[in-house]
């Protein structure tokens, strides 16, 4: 090999010259492979094949690499700068070159949300995307983490963004574009000892890609906007509802940390983490509730012969709308000890615009906004976001004015007043001869002629309800109530003080006013 060689450089290229030899191995080695370098790898255009030369340039040095050590240690400072490493940083690179990248798959050093490390958050949000059958995608997991994703989970998601072909994804994640800082990143990656330094130096290198990849997607969202008005839109609205989910998130604390905490246990998959879960999701429910006036579901009330277009139908989606009352029945849904409610909360959840986050507020505010193309042979797609609630329960519910209550163990029987009403029924009759159906075994109906009618009344009320004994002291003889139809032991959505209140005085574990 020629004693001259060039060095890739961030402003050109070096001539390798004549240098000092090294006093020896730096103490960052342990552990390194004792292959010859290839010199010719330090000019290469692929970073990874540069690292690992200087690893082994570094480590295991030849009488080439010695007769050029000040321009190989001067390259290795320009890409230490652009990696964000010191020196004691390439005992991560080490580690790395030691394995193929694509190998480098490290578990999760907790999986509670709230406790999770930068590089966990890396992780997690990429095993969300790969998992497609896991409860959450990337988008979820990042907002879950919300004010704590840090930068090396900034990068996950956006890695997970811009490679998808979809425009609203890539609006709703347009301000962590915006907001990633590659100083903090480092700096994050460094200080995170929970893994090994293999990770650490696959998350730097991945770093060191993005630059070049943003300003390909930039140029790619630039003429997505100049193609459409719709487009511009719909990135301004992933903006501006950055501000106003900030607002929400800051007045909504505790119930978005209460979510997390059941969304942990569910991606731990804990008893210990949902015990007694109830005791604490379910008065959240009720304080959350409460803030909502009464009139908000009045007239609105359960149908005798629609249990699926009741009072969860048409009340439930508006209770959704409030982002208190979302959050904690994101909680009472994953924490799921009332099953019926959090099936049916699950459902109202899945079909209503998610507030859990602020990537997901973003997509459903431009879905409010009914943004559409120019050019009518074309369509927006909105992409289908994997929630841990999503649920196939239909919003079905069903009640009636009580008439007496007892209980048997764990359940209440409640049944309902009379429900009556006047039908005009047939009560005289006669058969004619006109043949209406002949049966397999030969018997033969004919007809049958009403000769008179009469006024009579009948009662539909429901037949007793199977209600969780939980409401006991709750249910009164003479109120009015709507539980969850289908099922025994149903949990109570609903009380009226009376067949004529205009609007429930109770709902979902709170007082309305």
């Amino acid at each position: 090999m020629n004693n001259v060689m060039l060095l890739a450089l961030a402003s050109g290229v070096v001539a390798l010259a004549s240098g000092t030899a090294s006093a020896g191995p730096a103490g960052w080695c342990k552990g390194a492979g004792t292959d010859k370098p290839d010199m010719g790898d330090l000019s290469s255009k692929d970073a990874d094949r540069v690292i690992k030369a200087f690893v082994l340039a570094e480590c295991s040095p030849d009488p080439e690499v010695e007769a050029h050590r000040a321009d190989i240690e001067k390259a290795r400072a320009v890409w230490s700068k652009r990696l964000g490493m010191n020196e004691s940083d390439w005992a991560d690179a080490v580690a790395y070159s030691g394995v193929r990248e694509y190998d480098i798959k490290p578990d999760l050093s907790t999986k509670n949300f709230l406790e999770m490390t930068p590089i966990d958050q890396w992780i997690a949000i990429g095993k969300a995307q790969g998992d497609i059958q896991g409860p959450m995608d990337a988008f979820y997991v990042a907002d879950v983490y919300d004010a704590k994703l840090s930068e090396v989970g900034r990068l996950a998601l956006i890695d997970e963004c811009i490679r998808q072909d979809d425009p609203i994804l890539w609006a709703s994640c347009q301000d962590d574009i915006d907001k990633l800082d590659y100083a903090r990143l480092y700096d994050q990656v460094r200080a995170d000892a929970s893994h090994g330094g293999d990770i650490r130096q696959k998350i730097r290198m991945h770093a060191y890609a993005m630059p070049a990849r943003l300003k390909e997607h930039a140029d790619k969202v630039a003429k997505l906007k100049a193609e459409d008005a719709a487009w511009k839109k719909a990135f301004d609205i992933g903006t501006s509802s950055r501000t106003v989910w900030a607002t929400i998130a800051a007045k909504n604390a505790k119930y978005l940390a209460l979510a997390a905490e059941m969304e942990s246990a569910l991606v731990a998959k804990s008893r210990t983490m949902f015990d007694g879960c109830d005791d604490k999701t379910y008065p959240a429910l009720g304080e959350a509730i409460s803030t909502m006036p009464a009139k908000s579901f009045a007239k609105m009330h359960d149908v005798r012969d629609d249990p699926f277009k009741g009072f969860a139908f048409a009340a439930l989606p508006v209770a959704m709308k409030n982002p208190a009352v979302n959050l904690a029945a994101i909680a009472v849904t994953l924490c799921g000890q009332r099953k019926s409610l959090a099936a049916v909360l699950g459902g109202a959840l899945s079909t209503t615009s998610s507030l859990r986050g602020p990537r997901n507020f973003a997509i459903s505010k431009m879905a409010n906004a009914s943004l559409q193309l120019d050019d009518m042979s074309k369509q927006i797609y909105w992409p289908k976001m994997r929630h841990p609630y999503v649920s196939g329960a239909y919003l079905q519910s069903a009640g009636a004015h009580i008439k007496s209550i007892k209980k048997t163990g764990d359940h209440l029987t409640v049944e309902s007043a009379p429900m009556m009403i006047t039908t005009e029924d047939c009560v005289s009759e006669h058969t004619g001869k006109h043949i209406e159906r002949v049966h397999d075994d030969g018997r033969v109906d004919y007809e049958l002629i009403c000769d008179k009618t009469a006024m009579r009344k009948h009662d539909i009320s429901w037949a007793p309800f199977d209600v969780d004994a939980r409401y006991e002291k709750l249910l009164k003889v003479g109120q009015v109530f709507s539980a969850v139809y289908g099922g025994k032991g149903a949990d109570i959505i609903a009380i009226w003080s009376s067949p004529s209140a205009a609007a429930p005085s109770w709902m979902l574990g709170g007082n309305l006013k």
